[in-house]
Formats: C-alpha cells, sequence, structure tokens
C-alpha cells in the first residue's frame, strides 16, 4: 500500500514550506474572526538574517487567577548586550478576551505592564509571564499580540484560559532546574534537570508511570482517525516524584504523573534523546518514509544491509534520477519532520500524529482555522493541485494530553 499518492510527493517543493516561524501564529489583517491564520503570502524559505520573530505560550491555575507564561525569540535582539533594556524600551504587549474561538468580537481587552520582575532571558529566548483574572463560564480564548514598535514586527499567540480547574495539567507544569523557567514543549531530553510544580510552591509527592511502548505513525488522510492510546494500557515500571526538587528523567519514553493514582487524566512527558526534535540515527531517518513507500519498499528499507544505498536509491527514483532535486527534497522533508516533532509531539513524536503527518507531506497550510475543538488546515489550488484541499482535526484529549488531534 502506498501512504500517500505518488503526485503529492512533488507537493514537497510546491507547498509553502514551514520555516522556522509558528505557523500557527495568528496574523494581523482584517479577517472574521482574530483566530484564522493565513500564510497565503508566506515564502518557502525564509534567510536566517530575516529569521522572525516566534512565540510559544503556556497558561497555569495560580490561585484565583491564570499565570500566562510566553516564550520569546527575538532574533533582532540577539545580539544586543542591553537587550532587556530594549525590550522594556521597544516592545508592547496586550491582549483580547474572546468567549470562544469564532466569536467575532473581544469582551475585554488590556495591556500588559513589562518590567523586570515579570521578564527574564536565558538560553536564547525572553520568558515573560503576568496574570489574567479568571470570569464566568467554562473557559475562553486570549489572542496575545507582542508587538516590537521600532521594526514594526508582531506575533500573535492564541491560548485557551480555563476558568474551571478540572485536570492536574492545567494546575502544574515542568520548569526548569531552578524551578522559574516554563517548559513549553511536551517533550523533554533526557538527564534534562528539571522541576515538576504548581504555581503556589506546593509539596506533593506524584506517582509516575513510565512507558516503553512504541505508538505507531498516523493512518494515510484516506482512512479516517488518529489511534489514540488505550485506557487499559499498562505501564512498564512505577516510581514516586517530589515537587519543587530537581529531577532527571533518565530513560527515554513516555511518563505519566499522577497527583493520585486514582485519577485518569495526569500529565503526561515524552523524554527524547539529545537530537530530538532532529533525526539523526539512520533508523530513525528511515520510519518517517513511510508516508512515501510502498510496504515493500518500507520492509527493505528498514531490513536492508546497505541502508545508505539503500536511501539514496530511493530518493534519487523519486525523483527521477536528478541529483540537486533529490537533495533538495531530502533536506525539506527532514526539516518538516524535525518542525513536525517540534510543534506537534504530544503521547508520540511529533512527525507519526496526524498533524504531523499532514505537515510533513504538505507542509505548512496555507489558512488555518481554529474552533475550541477542531482546526481546519486549508491548501490553496496549485499547478499540482487545480483545487483547494482541506483537512479537519478534531481535539481528542486523552489520559497525557489536551493537544491530540485527529483527522476525520
Amino acid at each position: 500500500m502506498k501512504y500517500i499518492s505518488q503526485l503529492s510527493i512533488y507537493l514537497f517543493l510546491w507547498g509553502a514550506m514551514g520555516s522556522c516561524a509558528l505557523f500557527r501564529a495568528v496574523p494581523d489583517y482584517p479577517q472574521t474572526s482574530p483566530t484564522v491564520t493565513d500564510n497565503s503570502n508566506s515564502t518557502n524559505f525564509l534567510p536566517m538574517q530575516n529569521k522572525p520573530m516566534t512565540g510559544e505560550s503556556k497558561v497555569l491555575e495560580n490561585g484565583d487567577s491564570l499565570q500566562v507564561m510566553v516564550g520569546l525569540d527575538i532574533p533582532r535582539l540577539a545580539q544586543e548586550k542591553d537587550r532587556l533594556n530594549l525590550l522594556l524600551q521597544d516592545f508592547t504587549v496586550q491582549y483580547g478576551i474572546l468567549p470562544a474561538y469564532n466569536s467575532p468580537q473581544y469582551t475585554e481587552t488590556a495591556v500588559v505592564k513589562l518590567d523586570t520582575k515579570n521578564l527574564a532571558y536565558e538560553n536564547e529566548m525572553f520568558y515573560l509571564h503576568f496574570n489574567a483574572p479568571k470570569r464566568q463560564g467554562t473557559n475562553a480564548v486570549m489572542i496575545l499580540e507582542i508587538v516590537d514598535k521600532k521594526s514594526g514586527e508582531k506575533v500573535k499567540l492564541d491560548l485557551l484560559l480555563p476558568y474551571v480547574i478540572l485536570k492536574m495539567r492545567e494546575k502544574m507544569g515542568v520548569f526548569d532546574k531552578t524551578g522559574k523557567l516554563p517548559y513549553f514543549t511536551n517533550y523533554l531530553h533526557t538527564r534534562d534537570t528539571l522541576q515538576v510544580r504548581d504555581l503556589l510552591n506546593s509539596s506533593q509527592k506524584l506517582y509516575v508511570r513510565y512507558y516503553r511502548q512504541a505508538f505507531e505513525p498516523a493512518s494515510p488522510p484516506m482512512i479516517a482517525g488518529d489511534k489514540l492510546p488505550s485506557k487499559l494500557m499498562k505501564s512498564d515500571s512505577t516510581f514516586m516524584l517530589d515537587t519543587n526538587k530537581p529531577f532527571q528523567f533518565k530513560t527515554a519514553g513516555l511518563y505519566l504523573l499522577l497527583v493520585d493514582t486514582t485519577q485518569y487524566y495526569g500529565l503526561g512527558l515524552r523524554v527524547v534523546d539529545r537530537k530530538y526534535p532532529k533525526l539523526s540515527y539512520v533508523k530513525d531517518v528511515i520510519e518517517p518514509l513511510r508516508y512515501l513507500t510502498t510496504d515493500d519498499e518500507f520492509l527493505q528499507l528498514r531490513n536492508g544491509e546497505n541502508t545508505k544505498d539503500e536511501l539514496d536509491k530511493l530518493w534519487l527514483r523519486l525523483m527521477g534520477n536528478n541529483v540537486p532535486l533529490a537533495q533538495k527534497t531530502i533536506r525539506e522533508y527532514y526539516n518538516r519532520v524535525k518542525l513536525a516533532n517540534r510543534y506537534f509531539t504530544s503521547y508520540k513524536e511529533g512527525w507519526k500524529t496526524d498533524m504531523g503527518m499532514i505537515f510533513v507531506v504538505y507542509g505548512r497550510p496555507s489558512r488555518i482555522i481554529r474552533t475550541n475543538d477542531m482546526e481546519f488546515w486549508f491548501y490553496n489550488p496549485s499547478a499540482i493541485n487545480p483545487t483547494e484541499i482541506r483537512f479537519t482535526f478534531t481535539k481528542k484529549p486523552n489520559q497525557f494530553t489536551d493537544e491530540a488531534y485527529g483527522a476525520f
């Protein structure tokens, strides 16, 4: 069986290639909803000197309010010695609250005051945190805008505000070894020193379940739905972990942290090797090729004695023996795999998810529409595909994460 049609292979070169920019950020232009993302005018590649400002966010309960934590990569300030003062001087941060993703108007807006108490710079990233009040209702959507007044560059992020806290992962998160700087990804590297804690610094013992199981990659687009982890999946080992204390996960795999063993929803963490989200080992490089190959081709790659030669032959055959084209396509393909791992890792590696598979094969969507529980990806018509392509993803929370989506 061929997972993706032969025609789709050439979409790697024609589709909008996912750059280092967070493609799910919300743009600033007239639209029916503030949460529609349009990438139609994006170029395939962004030179390093023009690397855009990007951001990511996380929300945790903080007593009677919610704390919004933001990580910003600002290339313009990377080489500046007085970068924090420049950020205070040149940047503004503001937000609006929507009752739901498809709401056309904000119910409230506010400007975030920036000072040295809520800003930090570590590991080439700026960290910002501020509190947002809880309101009536179950949840709301925050549209957060960061503006560089000097360059005119903007980043908009959308994040769900849980007003009713029901799950451990809405209260507790992973921080660096000092307990101050949050992790924004759902994956950690082996031997990272970290702390697990809530924002009230309450001392607790957590139950940890470890799963060695390797999850299968997403099924082809024509087969509906990504398989979720079984509720009956058995852990390979268990142990205890103290909050607010430095700790290391030394073994790669999937971990579920729980306050109580009777709970279903916990905090899921995938622990990976140091090179992740990039794939470096031959056996790992082969796996994402199942989206392009027949079963026989894939098994030949996986079981072959001279894997490097087999890989070269495969790519040359796909690209009509055009060596420069094959080299370019290989770079693009594995860059997409890396970005899929970066953006979509949950209980399994990002490239294995439904969203990861579509991103790897088709690249960055031309347009994205989000609702509270669904996401729609659109790909513009092209010389290769004369009609618009749409993929629909439904949010399917599980015991490990709220960010699992299945395609249908």
